[in-house]
């Protein structure tokens, strides 16, 4: 066990990404200790692709696919340390000191590389990853470097050095690419280092210990869209996340040996070296929505503000009939007819939808005796200052208010104009309205 254990320590995983998530909500796990289809022998690697299955390569083993929730599929023979899958389904694997490239049966297609210190050549190549436009970065582990081949395989550039100063390397593991930039977790250095496309040293997060800002064994590293970075913290048995210029954020524990990470589809997979299972995080959606009046009269104009967390898309239903009317996060609707009206929003992600409520009040327009105009709600409280309708609060207002408060308890809405909130029409509005010039 010590042994696997130390081999272990020696691999990194690749990050391809999915979503925009802080922190996870709930957790499950998948998998056990063995030989069988579904269990483990040695952790390495994990990926997913397009459609959200999740790949595990067992150290110089197999590759196990699985979908999103752990259900096992099929596996390849395919002797990884780590693997990475564009597009295409094509799979990228680390295996001995070569890269191979296989289809998505698992068919050999490509090996590029051998032992050796040479552009191409490689010493116990570790973490890998893809960037958009399917150029291969390969953490080169004894040879202490990062190496990028273009999609065919061709050379392109490498960089690092052993040492521990800005841009050296000592033993790098897992590797990511997030937008412009390749994270790199140096894990001999108990550090993640951040680079241009090119290899140009940004910055660095990291010392040995277990602050939220240090590592014992920084293994390997993923990103999601928004550019937060989760790192996995190999002997403090936790994962890390912080944004994109290295800022704490969040941190997931009680984890055993995290050796790989990936994020997908709303969640966060985490091979746990130590029992032998996936730790699967998940975000849970929670519907929730404010509006700036909820009561007023027709044509009523209403804002509405998104509040929902962990939601990929949104769905507003104005009238609560079934259609939808905006797929915004915050639209503005105009309430025409006098009515009641249900506002229903969805918000979904890979893992469910939630709806939340909240009901409208448009009342039919009314003109005080003597004016005009119908009275207006100014600050959008859901309560008739201007009752004039000319646009001001004013004294007028509150002789025409005082005027009219038996005609107003036969005539009016009363929540549109209960300023001391008691459910009727009295004196005490009248002083709370006179209070406002």
């Amino acid at each position: 066990m010590k042994k696997l254990i130390i081999i272990l320590a020696l691999v990194g995983a690749l990050s391809l990404v999915s979503i925009a998530s802080a922190q996870f909500s709930s957790l499950q796990t998948w998998g056990s200790f063995g030989n069988d289809a579904g269990q483990f022998y040695g952790m390495s690697g994990i990926a997913t692709d397009t459609s959200g299955n999740v790949y595990v390569a067992e150290l110089d083993n197999r590759v196990q696919k699985f979908s999103g929730n752990g259900e096992y599929l099929t596996e390849f023979n395919i002797p990884a340390r780590d693997i990475a899958i564009d597009s295409a389904g094509n799979i990228y694997a680390t295996v001995n000191d070569s890269i191979q490239k296989f289809d998505s049966a698992g068919t050999l297609l490509n090996t590029w590389g051998s032992t050796g210190t040479e552009n191409r050549y490689f010493n116990f190549p570790t973490g890998i990853a893809l960037d958009s436009l399917g150029n291969i970065y390969v953490s080169d582990m004894k040879n202490n470097r990062i190496q990028k081949l273009d999609s065919s395989g061709n050379y392109l550039t490498s960089w690092g050095t052993l040492g521990s100063g800005n841009g050296n390397l000592k033993s790098p593991a897992g590797i990511t690419v997030s937008g412009n930039y390749v994270y790199v977790a140096d894990m001999g250095n108990y550090r993640v280092q951040k680079f241009g496309l090119d290899g140009t040293y940004v910055s660095s997060l990291g010392s040995k210990g277990t602050d939220n800002t240090q590592f014992n064994g920084s293994i390997a590293v993923a990103n999601n869209p928004s550019g937060n970075i989760y790192v996995a913290d190999y002997y403090n048995d936790r994962v890390i996340e912080y944004d994109s210029n290295f800022g704490y954020l969040a941190q997931y524990t009680g984890l055993s040996y995290p050796t790989a990470l990936v994020l997908a589809n709303d969640n966060l997979y985490v091979l746990g070296s130590g029992d032998y299972q996936v730790y699967q995080y998940n975000d849970d959606i929670h519907a929730n929505f404010t509006a700036n009046v909820t009561s007023g009269f027709a044509p009523l104009t209403v804002q509405f503000t998104n509040l929902s967390e962990n939601a990929d898309t949104i769905a507003w239903d104005f009238e609560n009939d079934g259609s939808i009317d905006s797929g915004e996060s915050n639209p503005v609707h105009e309430f025409t007819t006098p009515g009641n009206y249900t506002v229903n929003l969805t918000a979904s992600n890979a893992n469910g939808t939630d709806s939340a409520l909240a009901t409208i009040n448009v009342f039919e327009n009314v003109v005080f005796p003597g004016y005009t105009n119908s009275p207006t709600d100014l600050d959008h409280n859901g309560l008739c200052e201007d009752i004039n309708g000319n646009g001001i609060v004013e004294f007028d207002d509150v002789v025409a208010y005082y005027a009219n408060m038996d005609w107003m308890k036969e005539n009016v809405p009363v929540t549109l104009f209960d300023y001391n909130n008691n459910n009727i029409i009295d004196f005490d509005d009248v002083v709370k309205l006179y209070n406002l010039l």
